[in-house]
């Protein structure tokens, strides 16, 4: 299949290209968001299912102001490790996710289109590894970053200084900005890794020389395109998460009613956030396949975008598909 010419694009022509790469990839990706995802999404609503049980129970065991037992503090605690554990499978499972789509939007960018199981065997090799690694790596700098004026902080706190809490002020405020600058010149790092095969410090090193002169660009396109699709996808899931929640908002109602003829019932509401877990991480789960499906395809056109203003490709030529590892 010849590949089609890559070449610096307008506003207008990232967005053709974005609805043509969804038509030609939605059915693919979803397949692979759906094997990766489904037990991690399961797992977690299981979880959500058991903390909010918990708090249901001992809410409804114990009056105001009444200590917990050491087995009601077991069980909450038990409740809020399973969860944890889902949790931190979900997003490690969502990380994944994004690696297949990126690899698959890439294929299908160069022209030559990868099929689901191709694009599953590459997710689970040192690509991934690498991936978790930037994101460590990222993770690790920004909590840097906030560390000094967080500490700034609290000694103004204890020290009752209002001088150094303004000046800690300011300084998170800077720490904001910076992360804001270090995150967009980092954001090409998983396409460079899961495309270019780079290691942790290289993809990154990569994406960090691609949004260069472009930051501004890079910036505006990605905040624009983020808004929009958080838009499209809370109005497709916000009916959905009203239906999946019914018992809880039905309940809320009830307990409201009953309020308002002074008979307040707080078991019922309790009965129904005793069901609110299961139903809320489904629903969770459901809306990040959407978005899942949609965010990594315009970083992977921006990316091609950012090597064309680059001048990697002669003449609109495109890159071969790297050897699978």
């Amino acid at each position: 299949m010849t590949a089609p010419a890559i070449v610096p694009m307008t506003l207008s022509d990232i967005f053709d290209r974005l609805f043509k790469l969804i038509g030609k990839t939605w059915i693919r990706n979803l397949i692979l968001a759906s094997i990766i995802l489904i037990i991690p999404v399961i797992m977690m609503s299981v979880g959500l299912e058991s903390f909010f049980s918990s708090i249901a129970t001992l809410a409804k065991e114990n009056e105001p102001g009444t200590p917990l037992a050491p087995e009601q503090f077991v069980m909450m605690f038990g409740s809020m490790a399973w969860f944890f554990i889902g949790l931190v499978i979900f997003i490690l499972a969502t990380l994944a996710t994004t690696l297949g789509v990126t690899i698959v939007a890439c294929a299908e960018t160069t022209g030559q289109p990868m099929t689901w199981q191709e694009a599953f065997k590459r997710v689970f090799s040192i690509r991934l590894a690498r991936m978790f690694g930037a994101y460590i790596l990222q993770g690790l700098v920004f909590m840097g970053l906030f560390l000094p004026p967080y500490i700034l902080l609290i000694i103004a706190i204890v020290t009752k200084s209002p001088m150094l809490g303004l000046f800690a002020g300011f300084l998170l405020f800077a720490c904001i900005l910076i992360v804001i600058f270090f995150f967009i010149r980092w954001a090409f790092a998983v396409p460079a890794i899961a495309w270019e095969d780079h290691r942790v410090v290289g993809g990154l090193r990569r994406s960090w020389a691609l949004v260069k002169d472009n930051w501004w660009r890079v910036f505006g396109i990605l905040v624009l395109m983020g808004i929009m699709l958080s838009f499209a996808v809370s109005l497709i899931m916000t009916p959905v998460y009203v239906i999946a929640m019914w018992k809880f908002i039905a309940a809320y109602f009830e307990t409201i009613s009953s309020a308002g003829s002074h008979e307040l019932d707080p078991t019922t509401l309790l009965e129904g956030f005793r069901s609110f877990g299961f139903g809320f991480g489904i629903v969770s789960g459901l809306g990040s396949v959407l978005q899942m499906l949609i965010a990594p395809l315009y970083v992977v056109i921006l990316y091609f975008d950012l090597r064309a203003r680059k001048g990697e490709f002669s003449q609109g030529s495109s890159p071969e598909v790297p050897p699978a590892k």
